[in-house]
């Protein structure tokens, strides 16, 4: 067994400890989700998780509930019952040709992406953990976050004893990135392996420009990994993703989810688009199986969250709604005001 670093013995120390570590049962866990503080039968509105309201990307018949073009007619789910006492394939190869099928709109590049360019886990928190402990050396290197931003990326840093550093979005600029400051950091402390970027933000709702992240990207001496999570791409202009573009730029990782608008969080899939030799490297370093066989091999899931019933029923609402939000949603940092952030927020 490793012997517990520094940080996990002041952890230890600490008269918070018997938050994390204790032979008898804590009288408040220690979690980072949304479920510990608060469960409902699955009938409430819950805001605090941003999950899709309108329920999964599926195509189901309203009458019965039961998915559309079933393989069983009885089957509410296209499920191999009969094969769940074997492991899943752990490469999932049908999995990650719908993904990049998907994602290869050839808006930023004429290449193409394969399943050699993806890693699948847990949700895409699976890989924001797997990327810090692949480039990261705890006790010495350090991440570079933009709040206000996804709380996950701290969290996993914390875990792994890797340091946050902090490039704020710009408030005076509508929350917009601001590559400069970030670069300006990269050069003075060679410690700084990853660069993490929420587009569209959480949460701010503002997109990232394309020509701010490729300024990051083309840093003449930092040789570190630029993660852009597009965990909200699908209620952004079509052709915003950046995900095809990990073809041109190998230190890119885009990472990406099932839980949103595909109203799929119970699944629990994230993606991450790489250039091959990252995702190899991902790939090396998670469980086995970590991608279920009803998940890994359901023929169901949805090609397109923007034709979804889920996002069908949004688009049929007043204006009022969220999709009226997601349409007012930024572009760029100099086509929003403050008002059309918040309206956006409120929606999320």
């Amino acid at each position: 067994m490793l012997a517990p670093t520094s940080w996990l013995l002041s952890l230890i120390d600490a008269p918070e400890s018997q938050y994390i570590l204790s032979y008898s049962k804590p009288t408040t866990p220690l979690t980072s989700d949304s479920r510990s503080d608060y469960k409902d039968d699955g009938t409430n509105i819950l805001l605090d998780a941003n999950e899709n309201a309108y329920g999964p990307g599926l195509s189901i018949a309203n009458d019965s509930g039961k998915l559309k073009n079933a393989l069983n007619g009885n089957a509410s789910v296209e499920i191999d019952l009969l094969g769940l006492n074997r492991y899943p394939d752990p490469h999932q190869p049908e999995l990650k040709q719908l993904l990049c099928t998907l994602r290869n709109t050839h808006t930023h590049t004429q290449k193409t992406l394969t399943p050699e360019n993806l890693f699948v886990g847990v949700g895409s928190d699976e890989a924001i953990d797997a990327l810090i402990r692949a480039f990261c050396t705890p006790g010495k290197d350090k991440i570079l976050t933009c709040p206000p931003t996804y709380g996950m990326y701290s969290v996993s840093a914390q875990v792994n004893d890797v340091t946050v550093v902090k490039a704020p979005l710009d408030v005076n600029n509508d929350f917009a990135l601001q590559p400069y400051l970030i670069n300006e950091m990269l050069s003075q402390d060679a410690h700084i392996k990853m660069v993490y970027i929420c587009s569209p933000g959480n949460p701010t709702a503002n997109l990232a420009r394309k020509e701010d992240v490729e300024a990051v990207l083309r840093h003449p001496t930092w040789n570190g990994i630029v993660v852009l999570d597009e965990a909200y791409i699908d209620f952004a202009p079509d052709g915003t993703s950046l995900a095809e573009w990990v073809n041109d730029w190998p230190n890119l990782v885009v990472m990406q989810t099932l839980s949103k608008a595909f109203g799929l969080a119970g699944i629990r899939l994230g993606a991450a688009f790489t250039s091959p030799p990252i995702a190899r490297l991902l790939n090396s370093l998670k469980a086995p199986y970590n991608i279920s066989n009803p998940t890994s091999n359901s023929p169901s899931l949805p090609s397109n969250p923007r034709t979804s019933p889920s996002c069908a029923r949004t688009a049929t609402r007043s204006s009022s709604s969220a999709t009226e939000c997601y349409r007012n949603c930024p572009t760029s940092p100099e086509s929003v005001d403050s008002a059309a952030v918040q309206q956006a927020i409120s929606c999320l």
